[in-house]
């Protein structure tokens, strides 16, 4: 009960009874011989004209007592409703940048921060709030947890909202839902409720977790829990989910395909989307996609020439459409001036076609260029003569079908890899499983991707194979074999081959049919790559190397052994670890973000600098200082030709801007401690209500008017009633006036 002092309205019930004692000594009672014959008619209707007298009473006053209940706007508790006192009020707003998504005047952000607005004004200046973004969870950012258990100072927040932008990433429910409870239990009230703000994507909301179900009722079962779904209007979205090198090498001079993966997240069809590709400054390659049809995806091929060698920025972009964050993807290209590789060939021949490294040298340079330089410089030699190369020479190192290397000579190739060189070994009939798995070894410990057991198949008569098949859809080796289609990789015969039992931490990237064996395997080693291919360089094994498909694996494992992990784009929110040559005698790293903003973190045991939140996709320079004063050299622009670069990118699932309508929301809760309020209706009011409980004002009014309408029908009809018998019997002349003598029941009130 809200006003429980108009409980005093109820003496107003009296009236009607204070009003019917007074009537009767409202008339002089005049004896009059005429009238006694006619009071003995009334007094057989005496005991009904009472009784109608008392009826029309209690309606009177029935209707005065509902009338002062519903001025004390009396409540009945629902679900959740608490008492009186401080509450404590936490907020979850929806951050992703789903919420960017714009389908008329404002973007659903900007109705998330209108709904916020609606809850502050049921919220009480001084009343415990907090406020929080949802991305990637909620805690362990400062940009997420904006307004933490403190007085409600509606100055403050309202600077707070008029600042606000959605997060650069994507909502993760469970983590929210896990840190969100977390924030209530922080609050010290007694009454606690959560507000939980979303646009409730398919992908989170479509179909809820148990997890996430079981933190819901936790929640609920802690607070007030309500839930308001922002209405979602349009979904349509254009995104590009991936930007990747297709083909070819990060060289001077040379030219890389670059690859972008185009997804129609949207619900109706687009058409003349355009895509282009930005190396530095200069757009160098746009492509148009006529038409993309709602959940269609499309790869698009762009060419970029590197005239320069050193870190250069790559973006592609699409045209302007209703979320425009998903729009551009990064990337960075480290162009080398030229790759070394040396080829240390295990089985030498005279005639070129038998040699082990003649088609590997034709597929790194395919076709000598008198007038200009060939980017990659590649060095053949016999295996007996590898023994005291120097390996630091060189970025690639390929054994092809090397029978024994002495154990001073691996020490070297393990220390070339772990500084970051790429050791490609080819296996063939020289190769010895049990010398192989004992002399790979650094310290007792094997560091190659797998270990040899028997060979099998007959390579001689060449009547059963193996076909090649990709295991690792997603590996940057096997990203562009995906695209060439089944038959041609169908075409690539294996016939002998190794059973091989993969280590835990590597990679199998390319496998035989039917999982006979791994055909590719890789293995991280230091800051360097170990790949391992079960097959022969030459033809004696297989009838790879002549097929088309074999210069883009060579190419495609090149680089991959000469990359960098820096070099992979990294995803915002999500830890950016960076390890690199130059850290090796720094202690601190400065971090570039694209605002230009500078972050100091110290070096790991590892030599590696990790900045934990990257905040915006774009371009990142990391610099490594030795000490303060290097740090300040960085931090003024001095040192950039020391520094490196890094891209970072959105997580594109968040590019699914489609929503759960609000029905399918109520039901996949159905069940749960909690409410889901429509935005359309009278927010605030259904949140009030929530809390004290459902007002009954309203119906006690309607009760009210209702019998103040019966109470007047019934005395109309009484009244009509009363005529035949009173209307005669009041006439009589005094005094030569007619006067009017009304004769009211024994002890009843006049009419």
């Amino acid at each position: 009960m809200i006003h429980p002092y108009m409980l005093w309205g109820l003496l107003a019930a009296t009236v009607p009874v204070i009003v019917h004692l007074l009537s009767r000594f409202r008339y002089r009672t005049v004896h009059w011989g005429a009238m006694e014959l006619l009071k003995k008619a009334l007094e057989v209707r005496g005991r009904q004209v009472n009784l109608e007298d008392y009826i029309l009473l209690l309606l009177r006053m029935l209707a005065l007592i509902l009338l002062a209940l519903a001025f004390t706007r009396p409540t009945m508790k629902s679900l959740g409703a608490g008492g009186g006192g401080s509450r404590g009020v936490v907020i979850l707003l929806d951050g992703s940048y789903s919420m960017s998504h714009r389908a008329g005047v404002d973007d659903r952000f900007g109705v998330g921060k209108q709904v916020v607005r609606e809850i502050l004004k049921t919220i009480q200046p001084g009343d415990p709030l907090t406020l929080a973004l949802m991305g990637k969870g909620i805690e362990g950012s400062r940009q997420r947890v904006l307004y933490r258990n403190m007085q409600y100072d509606p100055e403050r927040i309202s600077r707070i909202l008029a600042e606000l932008e959605p997060l650069p990433e994507a909502v993760e429910l469970e983590s929210c839902l896990s840190d969100g409870m977390k924030l209530i239990k922080d609050m010290g009230s007694i009454q606690k409720e959560c507000f939980i703000i979303s646009d409730m994507q398919t992908s989170n909301w479509g179909t809820i977790s148990q997890n996430a179900h079981n933190l819901l009722q936790e929640i609920g079962e802690k607070s007030t829990l309500s839930i308001i779904p922002i209405p979602s209007g349009a979904h349509d979205n254009v995104v590009i989910s991936r930007l990747w090198l297709h083909s070819g090498m990060l060289r001077k001079g040379g030219i890389a395909r670059y690859a972008v993966d185009v997804r129609n997240n949207g619900e109706n069809p687009q058409e003349r989307i355009s895509v282009s590709l930005t190396v530095g400054d200069e757009i160098v390659d746009e492509r148009v996609i006529p038409k993309l049809d709602a959940g269609q995806s499309k790869t698009v091929f762009l060419f970029a020439r590197f005239e320069k060698a050193g870190a250069t920025t790559v973006v592609a972009k699409l045209g302007p459409d209703a979320l425009g964050l998903d729009n551009t993807r990064y990337a960075v290209a480290y162009v080398r001036d030229k790759i070394r590789v040396l080829c240390v060939d295990g089985d030498p021949s005279k005639d070129n076609y038998k040699s082990e490294t003649y088609f590997l040298a034709k597929a790194l340079v395919p076709k000598k260029d008198n007038n200009r330089e060939a980017p990659v410089f590649v060095k053949v030699l016999d295996w007996h003569e590898l023994v005291g190369e120097n390996l630091s020479e060189y970025d690639i190192l390929i054994l092809a079908n090397v029978a024994d290397i002495p154990e001073g000579m691996v020490n070297n190739i393990y220390n070339f890899v772990q500084g970051g060189g790429g050791l490609l070994t080819m296996l063939g009939d020289k190769v010895v499983p049990e010398i192989f798995n004992q002399r790979m070894k650094y310290a007792d410990q094997f560091f190659m991707p797998g270990e040899l057991e028997e060979a099998v198949g007959d390579a001689e008569s060449q009547k059963e194979f193996k076909q090649m098949e990709i295991a690792d859809t997603d590996h940057p080796i096997a990203r562009p074999l995906g695209l060439l289609g089944s038959q041609i990789l169908s075409d690539c015969l294996f016939f002998r081959y190794f059973k091989i039992k993969p280590m835990p931490d590597s990679r199998v990237v390319l496998s035989l049919e039917n999982n006979a064996a791994p055909l590719l395997l890789e293995r991280r080693l230091g800051q360097g790559r170990i790949i391992l291919y079960n097959s022969t360089a030459d033809r004696a094994w297989t009838n790879f190397p002549i097929k088309p498909v074999s210069p883009i694996l060579i190419h495609r494992m090149i680089t991959y052994m000469t990359g960098k992990d820096y070099e992979q784009p990294y995803m915002v929110g999500e830890p950016m670890k960076v390890t690199s040559a130059s850290a090796a005698t720094a202690a601190k790293a400065v971090f570039a973000d694209p605002s230009g903003e500078q972050t100091v973190v110290a070096l790991g045991a590892d030599r590696s600098a990790t900045l934990e939140y990257p905040p915006f996709p774009g371009f990142y320079r990391i610099g490594f200082a030795q000490d303060d004063a290097g740090v300040d050299a960085l931090a003024s622009g001095e040192g950039v030709q020391r520094s490196i670069m890094v891209a970072a990118n959105i997580d594109s699932s968040e590019s699914d801007v489609r929503s759960v309508d609000f029905d399918k929301v109520s039901k996949s809760v159905e069940g749960l401690p909690l409410a889901v309020l429509a935005r359309d209706q009278d927010l605030a009011g259904a949140i009030v209500e929530r809390r004290v409980g459902r007002e009954l004002w309203w119906p006690l009014m309607l009760l009210a008017i209702i019998a103040l309408i019966v109470e007047l029908f019934l005395a109309r009809v009484f009244a009509n009633r009363m005529k035949g018998v009173t209307s005669p019997v009041g006439s009589a002349h005094l005094g030569g006036r007619e006067s009017v003598v009304t004769m009211p029941a024994e002890g009843g009130a006049s009419r």
